[in-house]
């Protein structure tokens, strides 16, 4: 099912000079998952097959907002800014209480080229928010979890 996008994940990984053995984090018919780390941003990579199509997601943690309400509020507006002003093929999202960046595709007709782009641009938006969201808003990087 996920044969020949597999093919392109592992391909960019490989000229990215990563083993895509060494990153799966979890393999099965319908889902393999990568995690790697792209400057200062954890990355998971997810190709999964459902419902009869298949896509691939990329997605960071970014930060763990702090518990102050008002520096929450303004964290939120702040991010949903950016996801409206700022932001291409990426977009700020909550997650089990943490703030991730994420791009998803369907993973038909994804090239290695387009993969490349997700990853990369993914990774960097993670690698120059991170930091400065903590600056700006309190809470913790989340990759010092």
């Amino acid at each position: 099912m996920l044969g020949e996008s597999r093919k392109t994940l592992e391909a960019v990984f490989k000229k990215l000079g990563l083993d895509p053995a060494k990153i799966v984090a979890s393999d099965s018919p319908e889902q393999v998952v990568f995690k790697l780390r792209r400057g200062s941003a954890d990355v998971v990579v997810a190709l999964a097959h459902s419902a009869g199509k298949s896509y691939v997601r990329v997605a960071a943690p970014v930060i763990v907002p702090t518990a102050d309400a008002s520096a929450r509020a303004k964290l939120f507006e702040h991010v949903l800014e950016l996801n409206g002003r700022a932001l291409q093929n990426a977009a700020f999202g909550l997650l089990d209480g943490t703030l991730i960046v994420v791009s998803e595709r369907p993973a038909a007709g994804l090239d290695e080229v387009e993969f490349e782009q997700m990853l990369t641009h993914l990774s960097a938006v993670a690698d120059t928010f991170d930091d400065r969201l903590v600056r700006d808003f309190g809470g913790e990087l989340a990759s010092k979890r």
